[in-house]
């Protein structure tokens, strides 16, 4: 199994409250994957996001949906980072 962090930005401020999800092409052929969001990293005038409940512990996903669909990603303020743990398996 592959292991990796994977840190998500954004930089401006959203257009749509609603982000997009994040297609990571690079997983197509892994077989499961395990995601954690592990924190939201966010400037000081920032009060922490409330999480969506896929968030609340790890989410299980195929590479094939991580790479077609993409990674739901939680609402993030401008200058703010998502930063998440994935183990994909064959």
């Amino acid at each position: 199994a592959d292991e990796f962090l994977l840190f998500v930005t954004r930089v401006n401020p959203p257009l749509d409250r609603r982000p997009q999800p994040l297609q990571l092409g690079f997983l197509r052929d892994a077989g499961g994957c395990t995601v954690k969001l592990l924190r939201i990293a966010e400037g000081v005038r920032h009060f922490p996001s409330p999480r969506h409940e896929v968030w609340q512990g790890a989410a299980q996903f195929s590479g094939s949906w991580l790479a077609h669909a993409g990674l739901p990603l939680p609402a993030l303020a401008a200058e703010s980072v998502a930063i998440f743990h994935v183990r994909a398996s064959e």
